[in-house]
């Protein structure tokens, strides 16, 4: 596309208009104005450059540090082990980054914790329904 510039430049040096040069060509002027305009933001240094990585992610040399330290310190869970880096200054990351890295890599601990949350009642006066049985309350006592 940046030939059709290019040709537009050398035949308007010929005296050559743009309208003239888009109508042997067969294409409109905006069409034509479009493609310089793309062109244009292509050569200009200020131009985006793509960029591959986000601003934040972690380099390849940083992901292998915190896998290092995950098989160093296999007592640690994600979350602890993302603050213990950052106070031993190897990685500064989130838990959050230091879970997906693990469990990309297959290093996740199983909890070992008892849950929190879950109460299980063991009373036998009440049975599979959740009704009371008041007759074994009162055999109980």
């Amino acid at each position: 596309m940046d030939e059709i510039v290019q040709t537009a430049g050398r035949y308007k040096g010929y005296g050559i208009s743009i309208r003239e040069y888009c109508e042997a060509i067969g294409i409109s002027q905006s069409r034509y104005y479009t493609i310089a305009k793309a062109t244009q933001e292509q050569l200009s240094p200020k131009a985006k450059k793509k960029v591959s990585m986000s601003w934040n992610a972690l380099s390849e040399e940083e992901r292998e540090a915190v896998i290092a330290y995950a098989i160093g310190h296999p007592q640690y869970y994600h979350r602890e082990m993302a603050y213990r880096m950052i106070d031993e200054n190897i990685v500064y990351t989130s838990p959050s980054t230091v879970y997906r890295i693990l469990k990309k890599h297959g290093l996740i601990r199983e909890n070992e914790q008892k849950k929190r949350y879950g109460w299980v009642h063991t009373n036998p006066s009440i049975n599979t329904n959740g009704e009371c049985d008041y007759r074994a309350m009162v055999q109980d006592i």
